[in-house]
């Protein structure tokens, strides 16, 4: 991380230093989880109608998490709880989303489905609340220079994320291996989150 300070309060340049390194851990998820999810489902052999759900229908539902967070935050006024919870949901759904497919192969697509729409909920909770926080937390003055750090930090370790599972999904399905190729990258996914779920607790 930069040795620039981020806000002469130690506390708040304390929280934004984690808010980075959560920006990291969360950029892995992205890159070595999420972006796999689609590949995943076509190693279950779904069609493409199941396809388009996947890429959609998550999102879609989840959507409406978002007016439920806010309405949660404003009655309970506990915001880093909640974003605390929806990350927490978002990191261990990636365990029925690997296994239950796989488990239950005949309900696989739905079961896969459905897993990803408790993972974009997790997501959706957290997202107006952790919004929120950060508004309050980083100082207006250096808030552009703040968030372009972040999000060069979330484009750059996604990128390299997604090679790097690309890469471990090669070499592991090459020696037919694909399954336990996705298992990796789904549990690295799911420890990159806890350790996101860890700084956003600081």
């Amino acid at each position: 991380m930069p040795n620039a300070v981020h806000a002469s309060d130690p506390k708040i340049d304390a929280s934004l230093r984690h808010s980075l390194k959560d920006a990291a851990a969360f950029a892995t998820m992205i890159g070595i989880g999420e972006t796999y999810i689609s590949a995943f489902a076509l190693f279950l052999k779904a069609s493409t109608p199941q396809i388009g759900l996947l890429a959609s229908l998550p999102s879609l539902l989840a959507s409406f998490v978002q007016l439920f967070s806010a309405w949660l935050g404003r009655l309970t006024g506990q915001r880093k709880m909640i974003v605390l919870i929806g990350a927490s949901v978002q990191a261990f759904a990636w365990l029925p989303l690997a296994l239950l497919p796989i488990l239950f192969r005949e309900y696989a697509l739905p079961l896969l489905i459905a897993a990803a729409v408790v993972y974009q909920c997790g997501a959706h909770l957290s997202t107006p609340q952790w919004g929120s926080l950060m508004g309050d937390i980083v100082p207006v003055r250096r808030r552009g220079r703040f968030f372009a750090l972040r999000t060069r930090i979330v484009s750059l370790v996604t990128f390299i994320s997604l090679a790097l599972g690309g890469l471990t999904l090669h070499f592991l399905s090459k020696k037919g291996h694909t399954l336990q190729g996705f298992f990796i990258l789904f549990g690295l996914a799911m420890l990159a989150r806890l350790v996101s779920v860890y700084h956003l607790s600081k």
